[in-house]
């Protein structure tokens, strides 16, 4: 639980004639975290082209099978087919079907797409001749004006007055017709011999004229029956094209996904055999895999290769570069969601702790620290929940963060109980006390809370120094033995100072000094233990003033760590005075009887929840990643992605 799985790097000699069938058996187990083997490979004797032409061929038909989709409204599915993959026979096959359904499809789609761009059209242009429809004049004949200028359009309404304004000197009229959002409808009159200047000028004015199509001749009411009758045939015919398409998606659906699953499978084939090393007839697989899971994929490899497979198994203690090992968390069930959190901030190396367990404890202590309320924390709880049963379609996508949200809820619900508050009222007496009465002993405790995970930092990195073999960073880091040392040798004194109890000078030196020298003269020191020369890489001085530096930065660290936990006694408080504010100001708006009253109260506990549950989220977040983590985790861990055959994009 606080390591990764164990990994063996598995590497497979496979002849060509055996490579698609070992490549599927990979992909279909989904266990081998592929490692791209291909610099390995001659190019003369590389059959690189030929995979890449073959994927380009299937991603063109990927695209068409999307589009086709796309139009029949078929949705995707992720089920894997039971029949054999054949990359050169399923290639084949796939565009003869294709072909056949877009034959059948797409002289429908088009259709579909013709008539609903004519509709728009249409419908346009209906509500821009409305306006129109009161007057008893030939449209034809506005097109066949001798020594009269006619230009219908919506300009913007600001624009009006600045075109009279540029048309001062010129004979017009422009006659208003009607609204139209930001604009008006206008039409301006004026002297044929004026045309270009009217144009100019109502171009400069942002006029949007309105062309009336040739083929619509008659009054505006006429144009626009004519105009109507034939939006009623489209919309006829549109009713009859989206039957077709129905009937074309019953039809043709089950195929289409099938298809798109077939041809993403391939995909993930062609791309892992494309990163294969080849040398002759003979390919190179290599990857990492959970060491329990060899023995099955190899024994299912050679029997589909009959025998003609070459293995090697390595364990990850040989590996030369640790660095590069996939890592793959075994979290389960609520660890799983805190799981996220830390691979949010950064995924852990191979070789380090898995602080997961840790952050799933500290997070929701520190939440409901914070945000102690059992009514908000219930709320919070039931939210989770109902996200995390998948039964609302539009909270899916987070179902999962739910057990983070639950989590944190029932503690908050918990501390809640101790500190007496049930939606912001003090309606029952407080288990241990209530932070607003309290301020001094919530801040005392949240320091010492803050002390106690500081000390399982320190314990940490500790650990985690020594599983890496790296004694430097175990023993005389800042956050090393003689680290943590030092921490509790301060915290001590400080509590000894605080409880009245005089130290001699002398033992608080001992407990003092010791740690600060084993942190200053810790490269030298670990140089000694290994027998390296020479002890020191650079000159005394250099060294002298950089390690006073890093020990004054130590020293600093140690304080603000400590203290930034604070924090959570400082938004406990909060908490409780955002809650009294609220029946506060519900008091203002009227007594308790009054509708208004309880209003006010639901809508201020709903934001408390809300905007103040996101920021006690955030600080809770951040006390996990820059206080609790910087002090052992190192992170550049490489997620282990293994190759799997898929229906889902890649």
């Amino acid at each position: 639980m606080f390591r990764p799985e164990e990994m063996c790097e598995l590497s497979l000699l496979v002849p060509s004639r055996d490579i698609e069938d070992v490549t599927e058996v990979i992909a279909r187990q989904g266990v081998l975290h592929q490692v791209d083997t291909s610099y390995l490979s001659r190019e003369e004797e590389w059959d690189a082209k030929h995979w890449e032409d073959q994927i380009h061929e299937y991603q063109g038909i990927e695209q068409r099978v999307l589009l086709i989709m796309g139009a029949l409204d078929v949705p995707e599915v992720t089920t894997a087919p039971e029949q054999k993959l054949d990359l050169s026979g399923d290639l084949v096959e796939l565009q003869n079907h294709l072909l056949q359904i877009e034959q059948d499809v797409m002289p429908l789609v088009n259709k579909l797409k013709e008539n609903q761009q004519r509709l728009m059209e249409l419908e346009a242009l209906t509500r821009r001749l409305e306006p129109l429809s009161g007057l008893d004049l030939d449209l034809r004949s506005l097109r066949s004006l001798t020594f009269l200028h006619v230009q219908i359009g919506i300009i913007p309404t600001a624009n009006l007055e600045r075109l009279n304004v540029s048309l001062l000197h010129v004979p017009h009229v422009i006659l208003p017709l009607g609204v139209e959002g930001a604009g008006t409808l206008v039409a301006i009159f004026g002297a044929a011999k004026d045309a270009e200047v009217l144009e100019r000028a109502a171009h400069s004015a942002y006029l949007s004229p309105i062309s009336i199509p040739e083929e619509y001749r008659g009054t505006p009411q006429i144009v626009l029956n004519n105009i109507r009758s034939e939006i009623s045939a489209l919309m006829e015919e549109r009713s009859a094209l989206d039957q077709h398409i129905v009937d074309a998606r019953a039809k043709w659906g089950t195929m289409l996904r099938a298809a798109l699953w077939r041809v993403r499978a391939d995909l993930v084939m062609l791309r892992a055999i494309d990163h294969f090393g080849q040398v002759r007839d003979v390919y190179l697989v290599a990857g990492w895999i959970p060491c329990r899971q060899v023995s099955s994929l190899v024994s299912e490899v050679k029997r589909v290769a009959e025998g003609r497979v070459a293995v090697d198994v390595t364990s990850a203690e040989q590996s030369s570069n640790v660095d590069s090992i996939p890592v793959k968390l075994n979290n389960r069930g609520i660890l799983r969601a805190f799981q996220g959190v830390v691979t949010n901030y950064a995924w852990p190396s191979y070789d380090e702790i898995d602080p997961t367990p840790f952050v799933a404890v500290t997070f929701s202590l520190m939440f409901g620290l914070m945000f102690g309320d059992v009514g908000h924390g219930l709320v919070l709880t039931l939210v989770g929940a109902l996200i995390w049963s998948r039964r609302v379609e539009k909270l899916k996508q987070y179902a999962s963060f739910a057990p983070v949200l639950s989590l944190s809820g029932l503690s908050a619900t918990i501390f809640g109980l101790l500190y007496g508050s049930f939606f912001g009222t003090e309606s029952f007496p407080a288990l241990w006390l209530r932070p607003l009465d309290s301020i001094l002993s919530i801040l005392v405790t949240t320091i010492a809370f803050g002390i106690v995970i500081s000390i399982i930092g320190f314990v940490l990195s500790i650990v985690d120094g020594c599983l890496r073999r790296d004694w430097r960073r175990a023993l005389f880091d800042r956050y090393g033995l003689a680290g943590m040392w030092f921490y509790l040798a301060i915290i001590g004194i400080a509590l000894g100072i605080m409880r009245g109890i005089s130290l001699p000078k002398f033992l608080m030196a001992a407990l003092t000094i010791p740690p600060l020298l084993l942190i200053v003269l810790g490269e030298p020191l670990i140089n000694l233990l290994r027998r390296r020369r020479p002890l020191i890489h650079d000159s005394i001085p250099l060294f002298a003033v950089q390690s006073g530096f890093e020990l004054f930065e130590a020293l600093i660290g140690y304080l603000s760590s400590t203290l930034s936990y604070v924090r959570l006694g400082a938004f406990a408080v909060a908490h409780g005075g955002l809650s009294a504010v609220i029946f506060i100001l519900a008091d203002m708006a009227g007594g308790s009887s009054s509708l208004l009253y309880w209003l006010v109260v639901a809508l201020g506990n709903l934001f408390i929840i809300g905007f103040e549950g996101l920021i006690v989220g955030i600080q809770t977040l951040r006390l996990e990643y820059y206080e609790f983590f910087s002090k052992f985790f190192r992170g550049g861990g490489v997620p282990y992605t293994p190759l799997k055959v898929s229906g889902k994009k890649a």
